[in-house]
């Protein structure tokens, strides 16, 4: 491949209209870059108050909302929201739980870091448990959309991590794309996973992916969140906290087609 020649000053470096040409065409993306890690800050460690709870859920009578603006910014609870607090809103608002994960996609959808795409995509997850699991699109600035994170699989993700035992029925802002219908067929009973979407009649991920290829396939036994924790031990004998999470991450790993157990932890500037 031929190289493209640029003018050189006699003492070997690029001349001044070449540096002024490489500036103007980094420019234009210098700035999207910095446009797009600007709206990414403003969005983390987002919290939800009560005006703009009332807002999003107005159906939702005051308790209800209470309740659930307390396990929405519970740090420790990081977008699950417990099963006693589900079932006192589905008592207090006599409302389903299909119901109610499609009422609460919209807040799931204000946590979008969605620079690239500008689509907030919401999702809710109905654990074994009881206990909703809310995700979103996170898009990295300066990388390709493939690089993102679906709504479903932050979901999915959280309820894993939280070490839930299954999972019953999604709810999404729009029908899962094909990237994540394959993702969902790793799930146990995949088949007959609940999609739940607004204003569409409830359907499932057999009909959504029909004719489908997955572990069946391939001979693999292992399921998302059927796998037992692997016994994973560090090489060194003391450990810091971080890299003790880390190998509690590994340990939960699910890799059943390249073997390859992996985790990692991540410490945030708040600790």
């Amino acid at each position: 491949m031929m190289k493209e020649s640029r003018p050189i000053d006699p003492q070997g470096l690029p001349s001044r209209r070449s540096v002024l040409s490489i500036i103007a065409l980094a420019y234009p993306m210098g700035v999207a870059l910095v446009r797009e890690a600007q709206e990414v800050k403003s969005q983390i460690n987002r919290r939800l108050d009560a005006k703009a709870l009332r807002k999003l859920l107005p159906s939702l009578g005051a308790p209800s909302q209470a309740r659930l603006l307390k396990a929405l910014n519970d740090s420790s609870l990081r977008g699950k929201i417990p099963a006693a607090e589900i079932q006192f809103i589905i008592r207090s608002e006599r409302k389903p739980a299909d119901e109610l994960m499609v009422d609460l996609l919209p807040v799931a959808q204000t946590f979008s870091q969605s620079p690239l795409s500008h689509y907030q995509v919401g999702a809710v997850v109905l654990g074994k448990s009881g206990s909703f699991y809310l995700g979103t699109n996170i898009e990295v600035p300066g990388q390709i959309l493939g690089f993102a994170v679906h709504g479903e699989q932050c979901a999915l993700a959280n309820a894993f991590m939280h070490d839930e035992g299954g999972i019953t029925s999604l709810a999404v802002t729009a029908a899962p794309c094909g990237h994540c219908r394959q993702f969902l067929n790793e799930l146990p009973n995949s088949a007959d996973l609940k999609i739940l979407v607004k204003g569409r009649a409830p359907t499932t991920l057999a009909r959504l992916l029909p004719d489908s290829f997955g572990p069946n396939n391939l001979g693999v036994k292992d399921r998302l969140f059927s796998r037992k924790k692997a016994d994973l031990k560090l090489t060194t004998l003391s450990a810091d906290a971080l890299s003790t999470a880390a190998l509690l991450a590994a340990a939960k790993s699910y890799a059943p087609y390249t073997k390859a157990l992996s985790g990692v932890a991540v410490m945030s500037s708040t600790g």
